[in-house]
Parts: C-alpha cells; sequence; structure tokens
C-alpha cells in the first residue's frame, strides 16, 4: 500500500476519532451541566424515596372529659397476588381457600378476590378494596387467627402470612366509641381520611394537624444506604377540641327520642337541650341517624343532615311565644281582655281556631291557654301590627343563621308582605325556623330576655398543652327582664293548668314552662290536612331555669291534629324529668306558681385526700385510720383514680373510691343507697352510660354492654 494511502486513512481515522470525542464531550458537558439539574432530579426520583409520616389526628372529649372521637389502630388487607399464583401450582386450590377465607371476614365476594390476584398475577402487592380498608383491629385478629398466626410474620407496619400471601397493613381509623351516639354533631372521617359532615369537617384543620415525610437514598431492594443522608420533616398533631356536651344530657335525649320514634313513626325527630343562661348546647340528637364507625351501611342520605340546624320548617303555635312576648313589651297585653274565638277574617281570607269553632267569648289568657289563632291575630296584626311584630321577630334571631360551629346551617325564612301574610306569622304560619333558632328564642325568655350566641366547642387544645377557649356570647337583648318574667310565668300556667295545650310536658312537683307547636305541613302548594308537625319549647325549673328544651317531629303517623298533643309533650316530659334529677333539683310539694324548688345538699364534714398514685395498701390504711368509708375498685396494687377528686368536700359517710385499674375494666360498684346526683357522677367517673327510673336514692342496678358501650339502668326508690 502506497505511503499517501496510508497516511490518508490515518488522517481519516484520527479526524473520526476526533469527530467522536468531541461529541463525547460535548455530549457529557450537555449532560453533566447543562442538563445537570433534570438528571439529578431523576435519579433522586429513582434512588431517592419520600415516605410519609401521618400526624394524629386531634381527639373530641364532652365536657366531662369522656371521649366522643378519636384516632386507633386500624389494618388494611393485601394480597401478594404473585405468590399466591407461584404457589397455587404447588397447592391446587389455595387461592379459591384463600379467597373464600378473607371473603367469611371481611364481606367482599369471593370471586371477586380471586378477580384481583388473576389480574394483578405479576404484583406483590394488591388492596381489596373498600371492604378490606382500615378493618378495625378484633377483625384483624380473626383474619390472622384464619391463616395461623405461627405463619404471619409482624414488622413495624404490617403482618405478613407468607404461607398463604395474605398481608395487613397497620393505619390508623377513626373511632366513636359510642357509635351513633351525637353522630350528626360529630360527623365522621371517611376510609379516605376526608371528613364528612358535623365538627369533624368544620374543624377539619384543627383535628387535622399536618404531616411529616422521612427521605432518605436506597438501593434496588429499597434498603436505605448507607451513610445517607436523611432528611426528615416531623409530623405536627391535631390539637383535641372539647365539646359543651354532656354525654349523659345526650343519653337521655337519644333514649326519648329513639323510643318516640318507634312509636310515632315520624320522617325525622329532633330534641336540643341548653343551658339558657350561656346557650351551651347540652346535647344535640336527631333521627333518623347512622353509625359514624360504619357510615357506609347507611343508604339513605337524608340520615346523614342534622336536623336540629338543616331542617327548615314552620313551626306553628310555638311561635306565638314571640308574639306574646312583644305583646306584652309593647303595653299591649291584656290578659283580661276578651274577644270572639273560632275564626277571623283577613283581607277577604277567614282563619280559624285549631278547632274550627273556638270557645265562644274569652279572655287573652284562656286563648293563650287554650292556643287560640285568633288570639294571635289580634295580637299581631291589629294590636302590633306589622313593622312591630317584624321588629321582635328579628330580635329574638329568627331569619337569619345562630351562627352554631357547625356546618350547614340553615337561616329560615321571614318574608311577609300583606296583612294576612303576618296575621299568619303570628301564630307562626307562613315561615319557617330550625330547630335550634328556637331554642335560642326560648331561652332568651329563660334568661331574662337575653339573645345568646349557642355553641357547642368549649375548647382547643394544642399537642403543647396550650389551649384556646371560648365562652358566652350575647347577641342582643330581644325583650326586658320584666316582660321576659310575665311571659314566663304565663308559659308555666300553659303547662301546669288541666285542660291547657301544654299539659301533658307536666311534672308534679316541679316548675315547667312551656308552648306547645301543631303546624299543618305545605304539600302540592296547598296546607294538607293529614301532615303535621308537631313541637314542644320549654325550661325548667321556671323560676330558676337550668335547662332549656325543644323537641319536634316531622309527619308522626297521628289521625289528626288532637293527637297531636301526645308526641312532642310527652318525650319533652321525659327528657325534662331526667335532666331535673340528674342536676339535683327536688321535687316540692304542690308546685305552686310562686316560689322556688328546693335542692337538697349535705353539709360538707369532710375533704376528700390525694390518695392517687400511692399503693393501694397504703392508700385503704390511710381512710380506715380516718374512718373513712372506702371501696376499691379492680385489683391492681396502685391507685389510678379516685372519686371523689383530692380536695373535694365530702358529707357524712360518703364513700370514697379507689380506682387501681384503667376504668374501661372496671365495673359499676354497688351503689345502692347513693343520691341521683352521687351515683351519675360514678356513672360518668367510669364510662358508663346510666338511665335511671323512679325518685329517691338507687334501689337497684342493672348493667349491660350495647355496641361497645357500657350502660346501666338505675332505678331509685325510698330507703325502708
Amino acid at each position: 500500500m502506497a505511503p499517501k494511502t496510508v497516511k490518508l486513512r490515518a488522517l481519516a481515522v484520527t479526524v473520526a476519532f476526533s469527530v467522536l470525542f468531541a461529541a463525547l464531550v460535548v455530549r457529557l458537558y450537555w449532560i453533566q451541566v447543562v442538563h445537570a439539574d433534570a438528571y439529578l432530579r431523576e435519579a433522586q426520583e429513582i434512588w431517592n424515596v419520600t415516605r410519609p409520616l401521618k400526624a394524629n389526628r386531634g381527639a373530641i372529649y364532652d365536657r366531662n372529659g369522656n371521649l366522643l372521637a378519636a384516632d386507633g389502630l386500624a389494618y388494611t388487607v393485601a394480597v401478594n397476588p404473585s405468590l399466591m399464583v407461584e404457589r397455587q401450582r404447588r397447592e391446587p386450590g389455595l387461592i379459591a381457600e384463600t379467597a373464600a377465607r378473607l371473603a367469611g371476614l371481611i364481606g367482599k365476594p369471593a370471586s371477586d378476590i380471586e378477580r384481583v390476584v388473576r389480574e394483578k398475577a405479576g404484583a406483590v402487592w394488591a388492596e381489596l378494596g373498600p371492604e378490606g380498608t382500615k378493618i378495625d383491629a378484633g377483625l384483624a385478629e380473626k383474619v390472622l387467627d384464619a391463616f395461623g398466626r405461627e405463619n404471619c410474620r409482624e414488622f413495624s407496619t404490617h403482618f405478613y402470612c407468607g404461607n398463604v400471601g395474605v398481608i395487613l397493613v397497620k393505619e390508623k381509623k377513626r373511632y366513636y366509641p359510642s357509635g351513633a351516639m351525637l353522630a350528626h354533631v360529630l360527623g365522621y372521617v371517611r376510609k379516605d381520611d376526608v371528613e364528612g359532615g358535623g365538627l369533624e369537617y368544620q374543624f377539619r384543620d384543627v383535628l387535622r394537624g399536618r404531616d411529616g415525610s422521612i427521605s432518605y437514598a436506597r438501593d434496588r431492594k429499597g434498603v436505605m444506604l448507607p451513610n445517607a443522608s436523611v432528611r426528615y420533616e416531623p409530623p405536627q398533631n391535631g390539637s383535641d377540641l372539647v365539646l359543651t356536651i354532656d354525654r349523659t344530657v345526650q343519653s337521655f335525649l337519644e333514649t326519648a327520642l329513639e323510643s318516640a320514634f318507634e312509636r310515632w313513626k315520624p320522617r325525622r325527630f329532633v330534641a336540643i337541650a341548653a343551658d339558657p343562661q350561656t346557650m351551651e348546647i347540652l346535647g344535640m340528637s336527631g333521627y333518623p341517624t347512622f353509625d359514624p364507625n360504619a357510615y357506609w351501611t347507611t343508604a339513605d342520605a337524608e340520615a346523614f343532615r342534622n336536623p336540629a340546624v338543616q331542617w327548615e320548617f314552620e313551626p306553628g303555635s310555638t311561635f306565638k311565644i314571640v308574639t306574646l312576648a312583644a305583646a306584652i313589651e309593647e303595653g299591649v297585653w291584656n290578659p283580661d281582655e276578651t274577644f270572639k274565638s273560632g275564626a277571623i277574617t283577613v283581607s277577604g281570607q277567614t282563619i280559624h281556631d285549631h278547632n274550627r269553632s273556638g270557645w265562644g267569648t274569652i279572655t287573652y289568657r284562656e286563648g293563650l291557654l287554650k292556643s287560640s289563632n285568633v288570639a294571635f291575630v289580634k295580637l299581631g296584626l291589629e294590636k302590633l301590627g306589622k313593622d312591630r311584630l317584624k321588629s321582635y321577630i328579628d330580635r329574638f334571631g329568627f331569619g337569619r343563621k345562630t351562627g352554631v360551629e357547625l356546618p350547614a346551617e340553615n337561616a329560615g325564612r321571614v318574608d311577609f308582605r300583606y296583612p294576612v301574610e303576618v296575621a299568619t306569622a303570628s301564630f307562626g304560619q307562613g315561615i319557617t325556623v330550625t330547630a335550634l333558632q328556637e331554642l335560642v328564642a326560648v331561652s332568651a325568655i329563660a334568661n331574662g330576655g337575653r339573645v345568646m350566641k349557642p355553641w357547642i366547642v368549649r375548647e382547643i387544645v394544642r399537642p403543647d398543652g396550650t389551649k384556646q377557649t371560648f365562652g358566652p356570647m350575647e347577641i342582643g337583648r330581644a325583650v326586658s327582664e320584666s316582660t321576659a318574667r310575665q311571659t314566663a310565668l304565663l308559659l308555666e300556667q300553659v303547662v301546669s293548668e288541666p285542660g291547657a295545650t301544654g299539659y301533658r310536658a307536666k311534672l308534679d312537683g316541679y316548675r315547667i314552662a312551656g308552648k306547645t307547636g301543631t303546624a299543618q305541613k305545605v304539600v302540592n302548594g296547598r296546607y294538607a290536612d293529614d301532615r303535621w308537625v308537631v313541637s314542644f319549647v320549654g325550661f325548667a325549673p321556671a323560676d330558676r331555669p337550668k335547662f332549656a328544651l325543644v323537641v319536634v317531629a316531622d309527619e308522626p303517623r297521628i289521625s289528626d291534629y288532637r293527637e297531636a298533643g301526645e308526641v312532642a309533650a310527652p318525650v319533652f316530659r321525659e327528657i325534662a324529668s331526667q335532666l331535673l334529677k340528674y342536676y339535683g333539683i327536688e321535687p316540692r310539694a304542690g308546685n305552686p306558681v310562686s316560689g322556688g324548688v328546693s335542692e337538697v345538699r349535705t353539709k360538707p364534714v369532710a375533704v376528700a385526700p390525694d390518695l392517687i398514685g400511692k399503693p393501694a395498701r397504703s392508700a385503704t390504711a390511710e381512710l380506715e385510720q380516718s374512718d373513712m368509708p372506702y371501696a376499691v375498685l379492680g385489683g391492681g396494687s396502685t391507685v389510678f383514680d379516685q372519686f371523689p377528686k383530692p380536695g373535694t368536700e365530702m358529707g357524712a359517710l360518703q364513700r370514697i373510691y379507689l380506682l387501681t385499674e384503667p376504668s374501661g375494666s372496671v365495673a359499676l360498684p354497688d351503689m345502692r343507697g347513693l343520691s341521683l346526683r352521687e351515683a351519675m357522677e360514678i356513672c360518668r367517673w367510669l364510662g358508663y352510660t346510666c338511665t335511671v327510673e323512679g325518685q329517691g336514692y338507687v334501689v337497684s342496678q342493672d348493667m349491660s354492654t350495647v355496641d361497645g358501650q357500657r350502660t346501666a339502668r338505675l332505678r331509685f326508690g325510698t330507703n325502708g
């Protein structure tokens, strides 16, 4: 080969290598410099992993510290399809048998489980849908037992049953210890951690907290690389809520409503109790309801709506309280003045009393006791007039939201222009209200004329222990204290006098003030003759109100309006009876309209010593030395808690209880001979929901567990 040819070839090779080298350098520059950040991010996405660290959701408690909602341990069921398919080759029938066992436990059809395994045969992880998501610990235990605990290895994040490819992943789930109790107020948290209504939704940003994360480099097996840098952002746990709700009061409401709901079968039933002085909501119950622990089992969407604040209805005669108070305040009420009852014509339209014929010529006081529509048309339209009546309706808070801390509250509707609309509004027709608005209005009569904002959250307790507290808020004044007192006395007569419409709410020995309501419902633009909203609103004791209460039933199954008095007033009476006993208010013989209601108290003769944390033997020896009666609850060796609390004044012969085990595992002590107040305090202390029958002192007690909630029925009577 000629030397020239060799030189040309060498040059060509050199040029080619130079071009390739230059291209490589350019490519390296392109990767290492121009796109360095992009490729670095891509590598980090491949080799780095970021795992979320879930924040603990805040708990919810009632005013006495009873737990209403909290996070708890739950498990999500998954399978390893790849392993199951591989083992199926050696053990025919394994997939079908495993699917059948799981189906019997979690409720997902076996055919669906088999389909998941077939469709994801190459995967090492497949969840089993909503049925297997966040099952409770008890069911998870059954899953482990079904596949042999010896075959299931526990890791920090999960259990793995390698013999069949079943996985139980440890997670958090929202638990509601009292089941359906207070469901509309609390709301619920879905399995995907999305809130559904109630306080869970309204205070979601407070309860949720903020999730953290941990990031690190890993190898292809997912193991953290040695000396890898770790970026850790700790989670910030959510804050707790402490409510104004009293779980014992709530149980009174729910027990009474449940029974009445079964008897009268209305579309909905609602009851609310509050302290009229502060408008703290003590209890709020509605039917139909749902169990937030198993919300997905409730198909009726109406069951998730809170009827206390979301249902608007025409109030009927309970609204006459507003017209009555306005007439007294404006000086146009004369109880002894007479009028012709039965019917009245306004702008060519005839308005009748509820019995159509009336009672002849009667006084306005009699018109109130008999709930005469004609009396209130004359008061509202003729004596007050449109503008004055409307101003008092506004003052009492109707036509606007109350501002309670619950979602989706409705404002009701108050809109009248023509004389006939003013006339019907005077007795609660043609306007709409909510049950909570009615309670706010009657509480203004009970507390001396002040309109208070209802509230349900007492405290927000942050993870560091600091608190944000809330308190009563006065919105304005509806009427003077004198007018409120006169109105209360008249409402007391509505209950106390035989033949008055509220007589079914009467409690012997107690002063009850209240008003009935029976409103026809509008169907297809006309008032129906067979559909009613029946209600009762009132407070007790009438002279020194401890609570206000409203009860409303929507379309109870009654034949005509004359049965309406048997629906809401007896429910009010039942709840009021329980509340009066609960608050330790004893009946007064004769139940005079004037005077007070006595409370029996035992003179304190000792102070409870501080025994918490002491050995049980030392604590009992100290009590024996002081001649103080006591009872030890549980078989532990250390005093965890005590009742009464340290420093509490104690009555003569009052027993002190020493708790040596967690309260959830301790039965109620023998409480025979105890007063209502002391017995109920012990119930709350040990986490029991207690109902009472009779008056006096405990004579017997029956305990049971219903839907995981420990309950007791206490019977009261006279000793000896």
